[in-house]
């Protein structure tokens, strides 16, 4: 075997990934270059932090620093589940946020609105503003998950952001 990817997969496995010199690409090199639309909303959140407002205000560009679980959080029956987080917050647009996946660096874009320091997207999923000042943002994720085996109600997670510069 000359390569991890005949180890992972046996040496009939037909090889789909370019080579460079005499390697093979490693796992980072895999990934999908960006489409055409997640390139455009790259460059907006660009956009958007050159026009960044000096005033306090949600409507910036956000940078996720960390986070933490809340005690307050309770579960009624067996789960288990994961979250991908996001890395950037465009929250610029009054009515449309683009988020950048933590895991795949990939944006994507969703409505929302906010009422009475909550930032609402679906019936399932929110944030609730905790804390805001001219360079930070504290948000608690708010899940209402509703099953017959197991309910999530509440907020869940708190995250903290610094305004992207």
């Amino acid at each position: 075997m000359d390569t991890i990817y005949e180890a992972i997969f046996g040496q009939a496995a037909v090889h789909e990934c370019l080579t460079r010199g005499d390697r093979w690409y490693g796992m980072d090199d895999w990934f999908k270059p960006l489409s055409t639309k997640e390139q455009v909303l790259i460059d907006l959140i660009s956009q958007h932090m050159i026009d960044s407002p000096s005033d306090i205000t949600v409507h910036k560009v956000w940078k996720f620093q960390e986070s933490k679980r809340l005690e307050t959080f309770k579960v009624s029956g067996n789960l288990t589940f994961g979250m991908d987080l996001f890395d950037v917050i465009d929250l610029t647009d009054k009515s449309k946020v683009i988020m950048v996946s933590q895991k795949s660096g990939t944006p994507g874009s969703a409505k929302y609105k906010i009422k009475n320091n909550v930032i609402e997207f679906t019936p399932y999923f929110s944030f609730r503003i905790v804390d805001l000042s001219k360079e930070t943002l504290t948000l608690h994720w708010i899940l209402n998950i509703e099953n017959k085996n197991v309910s999530v109600k509440g907020e869940v997670l708190e995250m903290k952001f610094v305004e992207m510069k």
